[in-house]
């Protein structure tokens, strides 16, 4: 078996730690790049209006009704039905409020 001699050894590990000094100051920069971004995401977000041309609007809510009459529909529920509970459910929780506030 040969074995590297002590200064070959020395090398080999002081390039290692060189190597992985390097790759963990990469890794920090890249991480604190990442939360950078996202703060600065979250700034963004509280200060932004975002104004949606009303066809894209409409073409959105077509969508949503769309998946929802599909979901609907794989339950056997009609919308008529759908919308009578909805109405039940938010009749009874502003119910359930009131009761509780007085």
């Amino acid at each position: 078996m040969n074995l590297p001699s002590k200064p070959d050894l020395l090398e080999n590990i002081q390039a290692l730690r060189e190597a992985v000094k390097a790759n963990l100051a990469t890794q920090s920069k890249a991480h604190m790049t990442i939360i950078i971004f996202a703060k600065l995401m979250e700034k963004i977000k509280e200060i932004a209006v975002i104004k949606y041309p009303p066809q894209v609007v409409d073409h959105e809510v077509e969508h949503v009704m769309e998946d929802l009459k599909s979901r609907l529909v794989e339950q056997n529920i009609d919308m008529a039905t759908y919308l009578n509970r909805v109405r039940w459910m938010k009749k009874s929780s502003l119910q359930k409020k009131r009761d509780l506030s007085q």
